[in-house]
């Protein structure tokens, strides 16, 4: 099992992209997760400087990213961070239907189709944020996914934060968390860490909220998964890098020692 953590948690210190990297770097991640619009926002020098930073480093890059990049300003960065990318993974999208919310898989499926070309070229997985997240869903949605199916390259993101709604609020998950990712129907890609009270998406550190990561860590276990795991928690306006980068390690901290207990 390998270790991101999403930059996101710094967006609002304004400090350039390699500095930030340089700011997790000597805290054994193994990857930055990076939202692709604040990369196409970077100037060439600061792209090479992130480049440099991240090689020197040896860090490796998840993106996540929404349906609405343009998949050719999402390509250009693909082929930018190239062998560096580990996983492209994106917030999921519905649509009003007579049915009610459903995914909208008429605007999902052609993306990731495009995208597949680019997976295989450069070895990166990709996949929908908690889509889809069970056998139910798959059964739902199969004909409308299986071009993407046979690809060794697909798979699903699952936020444990999203994952603890669904169980405490929700009541959608009635399975142990150790079974639910035993039974998920498609190749897990990635997770995302974070922690909540069972009813609101909070994105607290670590062991600051009711998420079950012991169970997590087990189920990820059983599974033997050993893609990565992204730290993803936010933090208030006005809060200091030095206290934003003291959250991000003691979250680490804290799953490091969750999984050795696994």
């Amino acid at each position: 099992m390998r270790f991101a953590v999403s930059l996101e948690v710094f967006s609002r210190t304004g400090r350039p992209l390699p500095t930030l990297i340089l700011e997790v770097a000597d805290a054994c991640f193994d990857a930055v997760s990076l939202d692709p619009k604040k990369i196409i926002e970077l100037s060439s020098d600061q792209k090479r400087d992130a480049l440099e930073c991240l090689d020197k480093h040896g860090l490796k890059v998840a993106l996540h990213a929404q349906f609405s990049v343009p998949f050719e300003d999402l390509k250009t960065i693909i082929d930018l961070f190239g062998s560096r990318l580990e996983s492209v993974t994106f917030d999921s999208v519905v649509c009003w239907t007579s049915a009610g919310f459903t995914f909208d898989v008429r605007r999902i499926v052609p993306y990731l189709k495009r995208l597949d070309e680019s997976a295989r070229r450069h070895g990166f997985l990709y996949g929908v944020e908690d889509f889809p997240e069970d056998a139910w869903a798959l059964r739902m949605y199969r004909n409308d996914l299986q071009p993407l199916l046979g690809s060794l390259n697909y798979g699903v993101l699952i936020d444990v934060g999203h994952l603890n709604l669904s169980i405490r609020k929700y009541k959608y998950i009635e399975v142990p968390v150790e079974q639910y990712f035993a039974e998920l129907p498609v190749p897990l890609v990635e997770v995302h860490l974070s922690d909540n009270d069972g009813e609101e998406d909070q994105h607290k550190p670590l062991g600051a909220g009711n998420v079950d990561f012991a169970a997590a860590a087990k189920g990820l276990k059983r599974i033997g998964f050993d893609g990565l795991t992204t730290i993803e928690i936010e933090q208030k306006r006005r809060t200091s890098v030095a206290q934003v980068k003291r959250k991000v390690i003691e979250s680490l901290n804290y799953w490091h020692k969750i999984l050795e207990k696994a």
